[in-house]
């Protein structure tokens, strides 16, 4: 602090910087974790108390979309290179299959949305979290092992012109 009268700088010194702050909180209470601040085998194996009892299926299928979201971005990835590479080659782009695509992948997101919620309250459709994706990725393989042939005739073609230039 500068005193303007003397013009002489005050100072203040601190020997302790220390506060209790212990007066001001409350009783120490646990509450009850949800469904996305828990670990995995919290999850799908939740405990006996009123709370996980009350939200177990909850739980256990946060527990699976966990497991599923791996398989999901495999399965988006796969479709992605499908619609690329399995149909022929345009040089005007591939914007058609590219929106297909994308259609596909928002699609394939809001079923696996609309099923992990009804999971929740119909626990048997629990397994179609895992086969969804599977099955996306068995499909986009196929698709993608379809084209190869149309991609070899390409690219047999090609090297026929290259050949004879």
């Amino acid at each position: 602090q500068l005193e303007t009268d003397r013009r002489q700088l005050s100072l203040l010194y601190f020997d302790d910087y220390t506060l209790d702050l212990n007066q001001y909180a409350g009783p120490h209470v646990e509450r009850w974790l949800d469904a996305s601040e828990r670990f995995l085998p919290e999850l799908l194996w939740p405990n006996n108390s009123a709370d996980d009892q009350a939200y177990y299926w909850k739980l256990v299928v946060e527990g699976h979309r966990r497991l599923t979201t791996p398989l999901y971005v495999m399965a988006l990835t796969l479709i992605a290179l499908a619609a690329i590479l399995a149909g022929e080659f345009n040089r005007r782009g591939h914007h058609r299959r590219i929106m297909a695509a994308a259609g596909v992948a928002t699609v394939v997101q809001l079923v696996a949305l609309g099923i992990s919620n009804l999971a929740v309250k119909f626990p048997p459709l629990i397994p179609l979290l895992y086969v969804i994706p599977v099955a996306l990725c068995i499909a986009a393989g196929y698709v993608l092992e379809r084209g190869r042939p149309r991609r070899a005739a390409a690219a047999a073609s090609a090297a026929a012109l290259a050949e004879a230039a």
